[in-house]
């Protein structure tokens, strides 16, 4: 009897498995012609006929600040004031000069970089959320990031403007009233790295000693303000920090700005591991 009911367990099984393999082909076949016709026709109508929520796309405008906050950790206005400053325009083109290119909202477009950034989520989570196809969603990011990123790289790679005299001396104090015996000190500089999956060639250019991961690594100086005012890479993961600092080449322009002796004030300096080789404007432990 226990034989029989196994076996008719494994055919039903089987038959279920089977008939699953079947709907999933067919509704793919389905879809891909559905998705090609449209696709060809009119691209805007396609993303619109992606949407979640009956069509309905997620209104940022109507949110509360906190739930905005919570989001986007940006208000709504703020959101705003952003890209009116940054001067961009009020609709952006992407996947421009194909037959793919549509236009997007700019105010729409960076709150959807800007979950993206504020919090780890998949691409369906964000498709939900904005009532709009993941396609799209991951189109929109990425090409903002690049926007951004050639508009305003040299200040990602150095903030010069935060690194001013005032704020010197103001991060000088603060670091100081915290107990440093440093007089000098008005930033941290260290590496970071950035977990990946083992690639398949070139694995031992990514593969990191210290904590036995493959991974892409960073260069960040932080300010006590909490503003990054220098963020370089990346780089290969095996790569050292020193090396990660000399590829970076920003020491020279660190001797320059740091250096404020000509104004009565101090030659002011990083605070790094003992990773880093010492110099004029970076301070390890001894």
């Amino acid at each position: 009897m226990s034989e029989y009911i196994i076996n008719l367990w494994r055919n039903n099984l089987t038959s279920a498995y089977n008939r699953l393999r079947e709907v999933e082909e067919q509704t793919l076949e389905e879809f891909e012609d559905e998705y090609e016709e449209e696709y060809e026709d009119d691209f805007e109508e396609d993303m619109s006929s992606t949407m979640y929520n009956d069509g309905q796309r997620l209104d940022i405008q109507s949110l509360t600040d906190e739930m905005s906050i919570h989001l986007f950790r940006f208000t709504y206005q703020q959101i705003q004031s952003v890209v009116t400053s940054r001067q961009l325009t009020q609709r952006i083109t992407y996947r421009a000069n194909t037959s793919q290119q549509f236009h997007w909202d700019t105010i729409e477009a960076f709150a959807i970089m800007l979950r993206r950034l504020a919090y780890l989520s998949r691409l369906i989570d964000r498709e939900l959320l904005f009532g709009i196809s993941y396609s799209t969603i991951c189109t929109i990011f990425n090409e903002m990031s690049v926007l951004l990123y050639s508009k305003y790289n040299e200040g990602i790679r150095l903030t010069r403007n935060h690194l001013r005299p005032y704020n010197l001396r103001r991060f000088s104090e603060a670091i100081i009233q915290k107990g440093s015996p440093y007089t000098e000190v008005v930033g941290f500089i260290d590496g970071t790295l950035y977990a990946v999956c083992r690639p398949g060639e070139n694995q031992g250019s990514l593969y990191n000693g210290h904590v036995r991961q493959h991974g892409l690594k960073y260069q960040a100086v932080v300010t006590p303000d909490g503003i990054t005012v220098s963020l370089c890479g990346p780089f290969a993961g095996a790569i050292h920090d020193m090396n990660m600092l000399d590829s970076s080449d920003i020491v020279s322009e660190l001797d320059e700005i740091l250096d404020c002796e000509d104004i009565g004030d101090e030659f002011y300096a990083l605070y790094g591991d003992p990773a880093y080789r010492p110099s004029s404007c970076l301070i390890r432990p001894f």
